[in-house]
């Protein structure tokens, strides 16, 4: 539904409908987990932070950083290898980009511990 030229989605008028107003800066939230549901007994207001602690707390969570993502091209592997040949070699990242098949942003990234912190090689 459209309201003042914004897209203004059903639950949040449901809620708006029983409980009032929605401060300024919070959404509405699910309690079911069902982001279909427009009953009002099943929403409330909150942050986006909160939000997303609730989605974690909840086990809803998951983790899609790194070779967890599923459009990762690098496997952890690639990514020890990488970290070696930047610490141990004076091999330059656009070299070591054309190895791996992704762009030289991508190992700036890795060397500068931007992506992939998670993974270290022993010296």
């Amino acid at each position: 539904m459209r309201s003042y030229g914004k897209t203004v989605r059903l639950h949040c008028i449901a809620y708006q409908i029983k409980h009032g107003v929605i401060r300024n800066g919070n959404i509405v939230m699910h309690r079911c987990d069902n982001p279909r549901c427009f009953n009002p007994d099943h929403l409330k207001q909150g942050t986006q932070r909160e939000n997303v602690h609730d989605m974690m707390k909840k086990g809803r969570g998951y983790d899609r950083h790194g070779t967890k993502n599923p459009r990762s091209v690098l496997s952890e592997r690639d990514v020890y290898e990488i970290k070696h040949f930047l610490a141990f070699t004076s091999y330059q990242y656009r070299e070591i980009a054309e190895l791996y098949g992704v762009e030289k942003t991508s190992i700036y990234a890795i060397n500068k511990g931007k992506r992939y912190s998670n993974i270290t090689i022993e010296e």
